[in-house]
């Protein structure tokens, strides 16, 4: 069963385009008078969306004024143009504002730093006295632990006229989990023009499949820094729904996966809101220091030092590898044997080191290859390969080049030459980028054989799905989010698994 909530568009630049309305994401419009002035446009009001006023004060992270006259004559003019105003609980509650402006039109606010539920509480309290349509709490905070407080205070408020959430772009998964604990209200901002957030409204109907309000007893995450471009929670989300599943996926950016584990996953701490963390996505830089607290390690993953995928088997913690996998099988599907190439892996980290191996192990005369040859050499002798440096790298050399490094993802060049390569060799770039890579552009004029980060993320999406959930990942979602292609790869991913040369490694 699931409830829609109501997407409500906040404003923060001159719009473009109406956000709301018929064929628009949001049901209320919030208005950002701080920053935009008084004077909304008058087809922003006309259109079908609610809209919300709010003069947000410095004292609360805005631009607006503190000075209680001044405040409260342009709180009552705009009383008269806008559907709601949001009143800042602990400064515009003056007998002559709420006389002015009804309780079902007022939204009482308050912005700031809190990392306990029970703070909260007792705003909640003070603000009471005064009835109002919805409560609105936003915190500053970023660490998964501290962002987690709105939500511990909706869960033991039990209100459907509260709303709680993180305003950080570090803690944009409490949007979509508050609105099943508190009202069911998800603020999102309008794109301003200066890059995608994941805060921006849009995003989150994509990530989140917003409006659509599920039920959540489990919660799976990529963890790593950075996370805000994955594309994970957006395919995730869209199987889970799909399957009818009560479960969510989020982002969680952490700078050090150790206190992330120890603070959040041993703690229980989203078990004391009901909700169960079922697995964890590995993102870099944390691919070897998330080995340090798994309980069961597989065998590829203590031999290369990396693990992208923890999950439950029972109450322990296992760490396994699906970045071989991602590669292996594409080149299967491919039809493209591994043994006697001559491969390069440029990019000795947490995805270059279980590639090479593979590799290795299905033939191929691989050499890693890495910009740091303190990072290269460490790597040669943990895995026993042969390395060179990035510096002294001829491409002519190899027939198969896999970019195991970020580079590619804002668009920037790898430094290396893939014109020199023999005709007929293949470059594998692992970097997902709309519509390519500078890479994988130039290696498709030379006429090589590309397999890019979209193939590559359809089979460990779904190698990683069936490790954390026990279930098939549904073909529909993954083929809609990754473009006309992605049901021919579905279909010899699926083929691939009952007839690959090597085994599947995290099998």
């Amino acid at each position: 069963m699931s409830i829609p909530a109501t997407i409500i568009a906040t404003m923060h630049a001159p719009p473009t385009r109406h956000p709301g309305g018929p064929g628009g994401e949001a049901d209320w419009i919030e208005w950002r008078a701080d920053l935009l002035g008084d004077a909304a446009p008058a087809g922003l009001i006309e259109r079908g969306s609610k809209t919300l006023y709010a003069l947000r004060s410095r004292l609360e992270g805005g631009e607006g004024t503190t000075e209680r006259d001044v405040r409260k004559a342009r709180l009552l003019a705009a009383s008269k143009r806008f559907d709601y105003i949001e009143l800042e609980g602990e400064r515009d509650l003056d007998h002559a504002t709420l006389a002015a402006i009804p309780p079902h039109r007022r939204v009482i606010s308050w912005h700031g730093q809190a990392t306990e539920a029970g703070a909260l509480s007792q705003l909640l309290a003070s603000f009471r006295r005064a009835e109002a349509r919805l409560y609105r709490f936003v915190t500053m905070s970023e660490e998964v632990a501290a962002a987690l407080a709105p939500i511990q205070f909706l869960a033991a408020t039990g209100r459907r006229d509260v709303i709680a959430y993180a305003e950080s772009a570090n803690a944009t998964w409490t949007r979509p989990l508050a609105a099943r604990y508190g009202a069911p209200v998800v603020f999102g901002n309008v794109a301003n023009g200066q890059g995608p957030s994941p805060t921006d409204l849009s995003a989150l109907v994509r990530d989140y499949g917003l409006p659509d309000l599920r039920r959540v007893t489990e919660l799976c995450a990529i963890v790593g820094k950075p996370v805000n471009g994955s594309l994970s929670p957006q395919l995730h989300n869209a199987a889970y729904r799909a399957q009818g599943a009560s479960r969510l996926f989020v982002r969680f950016p952490v700078e050090s996966f150790g206190v992330f584990w120890h603070g959040v996953v041993e703690t229980a701490l989203f078990d004391a809101i009901g909700i169960q963390v079922r697995g964890v996505i590995v993102a870099s830089p944390h691919k070897e220091s998330a080995l340090a607290v798994a309980a069961e390690i597989s065998p590829f993953s203590r031999k290369t030092e990396s693990t992208n995928v923890m999950f439950r088997r029972g109450s322990a913690w296992h760490a396994d590898t699906t970045d071989a996998d991602g590669v292996l099988m594409n080149l299967e599907a491919a039809g493209i044997a591994c043994a006697k190439r001559r491969v390069a892996v440029i990019g000795c980290g947490g995805s270059g080191r279980p590639i090479a191996a593979a590799l290795q192990r299905a033939g191929a005369d691989v050499t890693l290859v890495n910009r740091s040859a303190a990072r290269g050499l460490w790597a040669s002798k943990l895995l026993g390969l042969p390395f060179v440096p990035l510096a002294q790298f001829n491409t002519g050399e190899y027939d198969m080049i896999i970019n195991a490094t970020p580079v590619g993802r804002e668009g920037e060049e790898l430094p290396i030459d893939v014109t020199a390569m023999p005709r007929g060799s293949v470059v594998v770039d692992l970097v997902f980028a709309a519509p390519a890579t500078p890479l994988s552009n130039v290696a498709r004029r030379c006429g090589h054989t590309v397999i890019d980060g979209r193939d590559i993320l359809l089979v460990q999406a779904a190698r990683q799905y069936k490790l954390i959930t026990g279930e098939e990942m549904p073909r529909m979602p993954a083929c809609d989010l990754l473009g006309a292609d992605a049901s021919r790869l579905w279909a010899d991913f699926q083929a691939g698994k009952k007839n690959a040369p090597v085994q599947l490694l995290s099998e």
